[in-house]
């Protein structure tokens, strides 16, 4: 089995996402976490619910930003991988508003600051995505 895990949204060790799979050695998974500012926090804006801004500035308390998790089964890979647990723990001052599936998650949950998403059965060639909003303190 092989699991690489990328963050391009993070900083640090707070940031990286954990993932366990049932032992398939021949399922090659991968991960990447990305990071986009969604709203300033310079003008009222609702977090859960509003389109992003055109022109943001930077991270700054009450800045509204949007992580996405993108695991992917390699499609060399031979086998399915099954039981995926994707755990996301967002850092220190990140306070996590919302969190869903955009695609081929079996579950997304959101419990304080930690995200979790589970994927039963993974293809060979297949990816999933989902999606954390949060505010920065």
């Amino acid at each position: 089995m092989i699991v690489i895990a990328t963050d391009l949204g993070g900083n640090g060790s707070s940031q990286i996402v954990g993932i366990t799979v049932t032992d398939v050695p021949e399922a090659s998974i991968t991960s990447t976490k990305t990071m986009s500012m969604v709203s300033s926090g310079i003008f009222p804006f609702d977090c859960l619910l509003d389109s992003p801004e055109t022109e943001i500035g930077g991270a700054i308390p009450g800045a509204c930003v949007e992580y996405r998790i993108t695991i992917n089964n390699a499609a060399t890979g031979s086998h399915q991988a099954e039981d995926i647990v994707v755990t996301d723990n967002l850092p220190e001052g990140v306070r996590a508003m919302s969190a869903g599936n955009i695609s081929g998650f079996d579950g997304v949950t959101l419990t304080g600051d930690t995200v979790t998403g589970y994927i039963a059965v993974m293809p060979p060639g297949a990816s999933a995505e989902f999606f954390i909003r949060a505010l920065i303190e």
